[in-house]
């Protein structure tokens, strides 16, 4: 192997941006990956660079620090401002679960005075990365650098500590710097879409107790919580739509008795208190009451002006001086992201009510009923009132299709409820301050703040759980006891334990890992080109790296990530376009690793014995489609999707399952917006079932984890196959690629045919080095002219939020 330090002295000189290095020339790096610990404690002696050009009205540097990985430019951590200091003490501790190559980490002091860019170079220090992969720990001054020969002004006061990951403590559950604790003697119900009927795919799927398993109704038990509610009814989302139902078909034939808005009302006037939290999309108002994001936040917070219930329809916003062009920019792209329904019930024990909530992707609004049938022409007796189609441009109620959508949520009781119930609170009162006495009291008198749930027998037992957020101080309020909890950026306190949290398991998975998400991209400072680009969480290369592990050591572990098909949206849009060209290059720059890997150890094995990817679609056959539909407009996406009976099912799931004996679910999607804490606020949580831990069961947990990816599974694969309990076995791993791959065949035919199986592989082509190709025939996707691979806007990489 080349010597990375001559490399470096002989590149760095004509490598002006990542961009241009090779991704073989950055393998020469040391590999660093576990948690890194550093501290900006103080700078003394630094130059006066206070600029009266700029009209500033302090006397000395206002200054703060900026620490990267080099020679990527990684950004890691960066200070608060400390004004008119030519002495300034941060005192700011960064823990920071790394997963890179590089040569330093260069700790960079700049001046503030600037109104706009990244503030004034004052100098650097570097730290060898080589000496912290040596176990050293530092702990000393450093004398900044202001150019190439070393001579600068000041010194800088830094202490930092690397723990490599193989000495971390192997956990479950985040138990440094994590703002909620384990929550024990918890229930959880999983559900997959709004509504599951129990359909045949669902055969011989059995609970933990080994009695028959019967699906579960989200939005059937969202309506009967809501309506058993006696003291409190708190509903947050991205987007609630007042004029949609929660109960279909039979259960409610006119919407009447189930209608979001009007059930709401009656709860407020019985007396209940409801308080509603939505994000205001700043698109919306008088010349677009909808939106641009289709939210219905302005329509919503219109419907209950008149009414007992109490909206807070709240924009993202970012404290603190920043500019007006900086702030139009928060509320226009970021958003409030979380979605979960909190409610009083009886605790037949005590005589008192408790606290259930319901968390996760789904929101209260159009389109998200659904159920795995994922009906594209025949919906009139279920969608008619809610026809969505955000992806086909043509379709109609009249014509169809509509969209199939997929998502994941969880029904949960127990102490865990109090922590989601302590996140409203926070949220509330930060963001709706002047409506902070329309929370309702939760007192030991009326509520039993110890309950435990009963559990049934064909559940199998209690479960651990932890409450996880993607928040800002801009977004809530932190407790001032549990600080030292959270991290910062640039002075303001943040919250990023879902990132943490997935970066945790995947570190810690023996077996097999099972995503499904709406995203999936990230990693971008590992990517083979673009490594610039604003996505730098490390979600995609642990994978990577946990599967190289077991590469080495020859051991069976299998990833498989389900995936939309394209995002939501005209694939051919460049929003779409540019999405899909950052995951290929995600995909790309995983595989390229996994491939090397393989041929380093002399393996047989191909990459995708170890990562796949899955996209769900949909096919019908002619006597699917009703005779009273009207043909779509001739050479529209709509017209031909009435010729092949085929759409993709929106995946807008964002869940994790770890060995089966671990889950994330919740609202935060695998990107930077979700994971970085610092962008859309979010909310998750981690949950493992006590009496199913794969390392007390020979790696093969058969808790309720298991039973509900079976089901899942089932319901993407056409039925349950016995294979399916072992995920990371080959048996498992042919079945699934025999079933998806025959069903890519009948997708693409000619003949419009009907399908249980709904997954197939994602299309593109893997070699056994790790290259990506197209597949022959999915240059574009199916019945539009969208490149799989997509394509780059015209927006800097590095500064493009709204995709990444």
């Amino acid at each position: 192997m080349v010597n990375w330090k001559s490399s470096l002295r002989e590149s760095l000189s004509r490598l002006s941006t990542s961009e241009n290095m090779s991704d073989e020339f950055i393998e020469t790096f040391p590999f660093i990956h576990g948690t890194l610990i550093i501290k900006i404690k103080q700078a003394r002696d630094l130059p006066d660079t206070d600029s009266a050009f700029w009209k500033s009205s302090k006397n000395v540097t206002d200054s703060f620090v900026r620490v990267t990985f080099s020679p990527l430019k990684v950004k890691l951590a960066e200070t608060k401002v400390v004004n008119d200091s030519l002495y300034p003490i941060w005192d700011e501790e960064f823990n920071i679960p790394v997963c890179h190559n590089a040569s330093h980490i260069r700790i960079t002091v700049y001046d503030q005075d600037f109104y706009f860019g990244d503030g004034d170079f004052i100098g650097y220090a570097e730290i060898d990365v080589e000496r912290l992969l040596d176990g050293v720990e530092i702990d000393e001054w450093m004398d900044l650098q202001a150019d190439e020969d070393g001579e600068g002004e000041g010194a800088v006061e830094i202490y930092a500590q690397f723990i490599q990951r193989h000495e971390e403590c192997p956990e479950k559950f985040l138990k440094n710097k994590n703002y909620f604790d384990i929550r024990e003697n918890n229930r959880m119900i999983l559900y997959q879409d709004a509504d599951t009927p129990n359909l045949d795919v669902f055969q011989d799927i059995e609970n933990p107790d080994g009695s028959p398993y019967v699906p579960t109704r989200c939005w059937r038990d969202i309506f009967d919580a809501i309506n058993a509610a006696e003291k409190l009814i708190y509903v947050v989302g991205w987007s609630v739509d007042t004029t949609k139902s929660l109960l279909r078909g039979d259960e409610d034939p006119d919407g009447s008795i189930s209608n979001i808005g009007q059930l709401l009302v009656r709860k407020a006037e019985e007396g209940v208190r409801v308080l509603l939290m939505i994000w205001n999309d700043n698109s919306s108002g008088a010349l677009s009451r909808g939106g641009q994001m289709g939210t219905h936040d302005e329509i919503t917070e219109e419907y209950f002006s008149s009414t007992p219930v109490q909206v807070a329809n709240v924009p993202r916003v970012k404290e603190g001086y920043i500019g007006v062009m900086e702030q139009t920019v928060v509320k226009s792209v970021y958003t409030h992201h979380q979605k979960f329904v909190i409610t009083d019930a009886e605790d037949a024990h005590s005589g008192k009510r408790h606290l259930v909530a319901f968390l996760g992707g789904i929101d209260l609004t159009d389109g998200r009923y659904e159920t795995p049938e994922y009906r594209l022409f025949d919906y009139k007796s279920t969608h008619w009132d809610d026809f969505y189609q955000n992806c086909t441009p043509g379709a109609t109620p009249e014509t169809g299709p509509r969209e199939p959508w997929h998502d994941i949520h969880s029904r949960v009781e127990g102490p865990i409820t109090l922590d989601i119930l302590h996140n409203f609170e926070a949220r509330w009162r930060k963001q709706a301050a002047d409506k902070d006495a329309c929370l309702y009291e939760v007192t030991e008198d009326e509520f039993n703040q110890n309950y435990i749930p009963d559990i049934e027998g064909s559940e199998g037992g209690y479960w651990n759980m932890q409450l996880l957020r993607s928040i800002t101080s801009d977004s809530c309020l932190f407790d001032e006891d549990k600080l030292h909890r959270v991290t910062c950026k640039a002075g303001d306190l943040l919250e990023d334990s879902i990132q943490r949290a997935y970066i945790n398991r995947i570190r810690t998975a023996d077996y097999f890992i099972y995503i499904e998400n709406q995203y999936f991209l990230g990693s971008a400072y590992s990517w083979l080109d673009d490594r610039n680009t604003s996505s730098k969480h490390t979600v995609p290369r642990e994978i990577t790296s946990r599967i190289i592990e077991k590469i080495k050591k020859e051991e069976r572990f299998t990833v498989y990530i389900t995936i939309p098909l394209f995002p939501e949206g005209d694939p051919t849009s460049m929003p779409s376009q540019e999405i899909l060209h950052w995951q290929h290059n995600t995909m790309k720059s995983m595989y390229n690793r996994i491939g090397t890997a393989l041929a380093e150890v002399g393996s047989d094995l191909h990459p995708t014995d170890y990562l796949l990817f899955f996209s769900p679609c949909k096919s019908e056959s002619p006597d699917q489609v009703p005779e009273d539909l009207d043909e779509p407009e001739p050479e529209t996406p709509a017209a031909l999707c009435r010729v092949s009976l085929r759409h993709p099912i929106y995946v807008h799931s964002k869940m994790m399952i770890v060995d089966d004996d671990y889950i994330i679910v919740g609202s935060a999607n695998i990107n930077q917006r979700s994971l970085a804490g610092t962008r859309d606020s979010e909310i998750a949580v981690g949950a493992s079932q006590v009496d199913y831990q794969a390392e007390d069961h020979n790696g093969e947990p058969r808790g309720a984890i298991h039973t509900f990816r079976l089901a899942l599974w089932s319901a993407h694969l056409g039925g349950f196959r016995d294979e399916f309990r072992r995920p990371s076995s080959e048996e498992c791993l042919n079945v699934v690629r025999d079933i998806t791959t025959d069903y890519q065949e009948k997708y693409l035919s000619d003949e419009a045919e009907f399908s249980k199986v709904h997954l197939l592989p994602y299309p593109i082509q893997i070699h056994r080095d790790g290259s990506v190709e197209n597949v022959p025939g999915w240059e574009t996707f199916p019945d539009t002219e969208a490149p799989v691979f997509g394509n780059k806007s015209c927006l800097p990489p590095e500064s493009n939020t709204i995709t990444t």
